[in-house]
């Protein structure tokens, strides 16, 4: 039994879902909910000490960790149309966009928090906001958090962010002027990989390239076109104060129409 532990709105969940779908793989979803920190408290701490998700368990063996590993092992692991070239060129290749979007996470996740999760958590019941930081598992990593929550991560920091964000975009574009998809020929895991990032339903990412980068667009066209997309891409969470959150972010919210 292969058990998932994910998060509706995280992009490396997504990642993972994209891919068992693509290859008809069964599963068992353990729903992580990163607005009440349940991926910082000390029973999942156990199964992850990175405290992110996603995280995979085969037959009740040890946690496989981080998006680009689980994957790479469902691809390889299971039948089905693969997502990884067979030829060695390819595959290298491969590994340099899955290295380069592992690299775009971070500033990603930057613009994600200055715009939708600061303001959501600045906007909860001080007590509430406080009965979930105190779910946080290691003292410091609590009180880390609520400095963070205080002040922000700085104009500067956020507007790198963005900057480094874009530049990535604009590379992406000029590749797919040339290419259908980012593994080549065929849809495979570096268009996994990247698909979060383009298809937010945060608009201060896509604004990145919206309406700017026709290329990106025409490749998302073809990837909402998969039967995967539909199934691995909620509509909407189950939390209706984070959607309200993601509708009052900077731009609106949902996914773009193309």
């Amino acid at each position: 039994m292969l058990e998932i532990y994910d998060n509706e709105y995280s992009s490396c969940s997504t990642k993972v879902r994209l891919v068992l779908h693509e290859k008809g793989i069964p599963w068992t979803r353990r729903g992580v909910e990163l607005t009440t920190f349940d991926h910082k408290t000390a029973a999942y701490l156990k199964l992850n000490p990175n405290g992110v998700v996603p995280t995979a368990i085969v037959d009740g063996g040890e946690p496989l960790l981080e998006s680009h590993i689980i994957i790479q092992y469902l691809d390889s692991a299971h039948a089905g149309p693969p997502l990884a070239s067979r030829h060695a060129e390819g595959r290298a290749r491969m590994q340099m966009w899955l290295k380069e979007i592992e690299d775009l996470h971070l500033s990603a996740g930057i613009v994600n928090y200055d715009r939708l999760y600061l303001p959501y958590w600045r906007g909860l019941p001080k007590q509430d906001l406080e009965s979930r930081i105190e779910r946080i598992a290691q003292p410091a990593h609590a009180q880390r958090m609520r400095f963070l929550i205080r002040d922000g991560l700085g104009a500067e920091r956020v507007g790198a962010a963005e900057r480094a964000v874009a530049r990535f975009f604009e590379r992406v574009d000029g590749f797919l002027a040339r290419a259908k998809w980012l593994s080549g020929e065929r849809f495979g895991l570096a268009d996994v990989a990247l698909t979060p990032y383009v298809d937010s339903r945060l608009h201060a990412i896509s604004d990145l390239w919206y309406g700017k980068l026709r290329h990106i667009a025409a490749w998302l066209r073809r990837v909402r076109d998969r039967p995967s997309y539909a199934a691995a891409v909620p509509g909407r969470s189950h939390l209706p104060d984070l959607d309200a959150a993601i509708a009052a972010a900077p731009g609106g919210g949902g996914l773009r129409q193309l």
